[in-house]
């Protein structure tokens, strides 16, 4: 740096400025003539130069203009900060036309290019290093902005654009008078994005894996679920961020769920991050909706949704997210709108998580469950009975760790049905199950030889005409409940 009194107009002054050794020399000379400066020379073992001109000596506040060029390595960043160092490598030049009020530093204005080059940043929250090989962000004056920078992450990919007009005033803004960061706008673009490129740990437990062992209060491969879900999931600091942007994915690979043609919208402010817009293609359905997280305090953080699914396949669908496993096959349009407080390791409170919606099972077939291999041997039915089906769904509701149904209607060839009670997110059954049954499948069957009453008025039933006269027996109800 150069201090002192600026010479005379016809005055001028060399100085030579030699320190350092090895790559951090610094060296070079200084020509003052009139109201200019002039610097070239070498910083950090790299060329550069700058030019300075000074207007309004006489005023209070003369004006400065000038040029800045040259080319540093981005790890000699550390050696103009405290703290932990910045765990990046690379490179950057930058050539810039600087100019404001001398004394007002916050006020001035500086544009140009800096060019970026085999960049990369080590992070201990990522799995591989983030890298961009090549890169220009332009300085406008009182802002930035940067076009299409690509980011490599393992095998991921991502193609980043955004502005912000006012972000370098922002900067050159003292801390203490600075106020809120400006607002930065962004696009992220990526052909595909890789979970296992993303977070540590192991690659094959996801969040549903997480979220079905804390509703079922298990540990997933040996650990507590809050214990991996603490190790991936960590509090991002936005509380200086304003930031709204646009998202598409076209794979999101996250085995063994994937979805493809993703987009949304994203907006930060202070901590408060809505997702809105949300499209994309997964479970075989399309996907829509929006999402709010409410991160300006402390645990528990607030969680709010809205999410609609349509033509998915319901076997994925309920594997991946309960422990129903694939119990009914076909395609299911799902409705889900609710809330949950998560803890710090961004996993649901069971015991507050509320939610309403509607499923349809358009059609499908119900799978080797249990319960339906039970009543098929109690009714005596055979194999193909009570499997495939129509029409099952209706409203549901998400309280006190219940799935709560309430007259869920279906018909399965010749048998009407229904389905009413609960469901725990922890496993266990609360069912009321009501049938329309065809007379003739209740004869020979262990309802009908428990006993001899039974089985006469079975047969009196079965002979009796339906209500339309029309010749065919009337169905009988049966009304079995379940438990466990």
């Amino acid at each position: 740096s150069v201090t002192g009194k600026l010479p005379a107009a016809t005055e001028t002054v060399a100085v030579a400025i030699i320190g350092g050794a090895g790559d951090g020399a610094h060296a070079g000379t200084v020509g003052i003539t009139d109201s200019r400066v002039d610097i070239t020379g070498r910083l950090f073992g790299r060329p550069f130069e700058a030019r300075a001109r000074v207007t309004g000596l006489g005023e209070p506040n003369p004006a400065v203009e000038g040029h800045l060029s040259g080319e540093f390595g981005l790890s000699q960043l550390n050696d103009f900060r405290e703290g932990e160092p910045l765990p990046v490598e690379g490179s950057a030049s930058v050539s810039l036309d600087f100019g404001g009020p001398a004394k007002s530093v916050d006020r001035w204005n500086v544009s140009g290019p800096v060019r970026l080059a085999n960049v990369v940043w080590t992070t201990e929250s990522l799995p591989h290093p983030v890298r961009i090989a090549s890169a220009t962000v332009m300085l406008t004056g009182t802002g930035v902005r940067a076009e299409g920078v690509p980011v490599a992450i393992g095998g991921s990919d991502l193609s980043v654009s955004f502005s912000s007009p006012q972000l370098v005033r922002h900067y050159l803004t003292e801390t203490a008078a600075r106020g809120p960061a400006p607002p930065i706008e962004f696009t992220a673009r990526s052909s595909r994005l890789a979970a296992e490129d993303l977070r540590r740990g192991p690659n094959d437990v996801g969040y549903a894996d997480l979220l079905k062992a804390r509703f079922a209060g298990r540990e997933v491969a040996g650990r507590p679920p809050e214990a991996i879900a603490s190790e991936r999931y960590r509090r991002p600091d936005l509380s200086s961020i304003r930031a709204r942007g646009a998202v598409s994915i076209g794979e999101w690979v996250n085995p063994p769920t994937s979805a493809s043609d993703v987009s949304f919208q994203v907006d930060v402010a202070d901590g408060l991050v809505e997702i809105s817009q949300v499209a994309g293609t997964v479970y075989d359905g399309r996907l829509s909706g929006d999402a709010s997280i409410d991160l300006r305090a402390e645990p528990p953080y607030e969680l709010a949704y809205d999410l609609e699914l349509r033509g998915a396949g319901a076997g994925s669908l309920l594997e991946r997210w309960t422990r129903l496993g694939r119990a009914l096959s076909g395609v299911v349009d799902f409705e889900i709108e609710g809330s949950a407080p998560l803890d710090e390791a961004f996993l649901p409170i069971t015991s507050a998580f509320t939610a309403t919606g509607n499923a349809s099972f358009v059609e499908g077939r119900f799978e080797e469950l249990g319960l339906f291999q039970a009543l098929r041997t109690h009714l005596d039915l055979g194999p193909e009975r009570l499997r495939g089906f129509r029409d099952l769904g209706g409203p549901f509701a998400i309280r006190e760790g219940q799935f709560v149904v309430q007259n869920w209607t279906f018909t399965a060839g010749d048998i009407q049905g229904a389905v009413s009670g609960g469901a725990g997110l922890a496993g266990a059954l609360n069912l009321d199950l009501a049938f329309l049954l065809p007379p003739e499948l209740l004869r020979n069957t262990p309802v009908a030889d428990a006993n001899e009453t039974i089985e006469r008025l079975i047969a009196q039933i079965g002979g009796a005409e339906g209500a339309a006269g029309d010749g065919e027996a009337a169905p009988i109800p049966l009304r079995m409940r379940v438990g466990g």
